[in-house]
């Protein structure tokens, strides 16, 4: 009877253990093993070309138009288009750049005082050349789990400016479109796109499609939320466990190319204790935007400047590595 049980226990033993390598394996698959990621296959380009119906006559030959006579009129001098320039006043300019396709201005925040005291800091991003706004991937690879610190990410596209993104590798769903590429197509949450023409555009992923997305021209979207404003308007309140005083990092419009990215610090008292979603928000609306999206924060929360670590993450100047980077080029 003793030897029954025994072996009963030993089998239940084997059960529970293999029932926990299972459990482990699957954890270690999400959250450690890197895994290459298949891309999808690209959404057709729309077609724009007129094709006339089987039934529909063809269209008359129009007829020659003569030559005019005179001499035309001549056309006015276009007046010289106005670049527009950094708007954002205040805090301590750290950092300034120029030329033909960007304008850059960094600047340190800080308000409060005590254990309210919240540092921050915000970068004016002016595009006249949309190209020059890209996206870097841990270890040049997507897919799960491949991580990197964003300073390295960074240098090695030689950024101009760099905050971390949405961090895509810990998920496996959400629609996500980097330099016109799309690599994932899972709606799942509100999500950002940033279009050709400097527009950045606020959507739920679950009712605009990747395809929609990808026939505007979509170079960028991220999935990670939530919407800060939209059309000048903060949502009435925020269903998400991290809508309390957490480092932030997020991006905002003023206009078309006039861009405003914010790392806010937190999690060290007398530096800055973070911002919760409600006071991003409204920091955005103070600094002119009419749109502004959440991206992943916490101890991800990484400024880079020309290589150069700008901001304090998790508190401590320690980043985190993450899984991909929004950046600006240089010439």
């Amino acid at each position: 009877m003793g030897g029954k049980s025994g072996v009963r226990a030993v089998i239940i033993a084997l059960a529970v253990l293999a029932a926990l390598g299972s459990a482990l394996l699957a954890v270690a698959g999400r959250f450690w093993f890197e895994r290459p990621e298949a891309i999808p296959s690209q959404p057709a380009a729309p077609q724009t070309t007129y094709t006339a119906s089987p039934n529909e006559p063809p269209a008359p030959i129009p007829a020659p138009v003569a030559e005019p006579t005179a001499e035309p009129t001549p056309e006015p001098t276009p007046e010289p288009t106005v670049r527009p320039q950094p708007q954002i006043k205040g805090g301590e300019l750290l950092h300034r750049y120029e030329d033909k396709g960007v304008t850059l201005e960094l600047r340190r925040f800080e308000t409060g005082a005590g254990q309210e005291r919240v540092t921050y800091f915000i970068a004016e991003v002016l595009l006249a050349d949309m190209s020059r706004l890209a996206s870097g991937f841990a270890k040049d690879t997507f897919g799960r789990n491949f991580q990197e610190k964003p300073s390295s990410i960074a240098k090695r596209h030689e950024a101009l400016l760099a905050v971390n993104g949405d961090y895509y590798g810990f998920r496996d769903d959400g629609v996500m479109i980097r330099d016109g590429v799309l690599y994932r197509d899972a709606p799942a949450r509100e999500g950002a796109a940033i279009l050709p023409d400097g527009r950045l555009i606020l959507y739920d992923e679950t009712e605009a499609t990747a395809e929609e997305l990808m026939a505007m021209g979509a170079l960028h979207a991220f999935s990670f939320g939530p919407i800060l404003l939209q059309d000048s308007v903060a949502p009435r309140a925020y269903q998400t466990g991290i809508s309390g005083l957490n480092p932030r990092t997020a991006i905002g419009m003023i206009a078309p190319g006039h861009f405003v990215w914010a790392v806010v610090d937190g999690r060290l008292k007398g530096y800055s204790r973070g911002m919760t979603l409600r006071e991003l928000s409204a920091l955005f609306a103070e600094l002119g935007c009419t749109d502004a999206y959440n991206l992943d924060g916490g101890g991800t929360s990484t400024m880079i400047w020309d290589g150069e670590l700008i901001n304090l993450p998790q508190g401590k100047a320690t980043e985190r590595a993450s899984s991909d980077i929004l950046y600006i080029t240089g010439e």
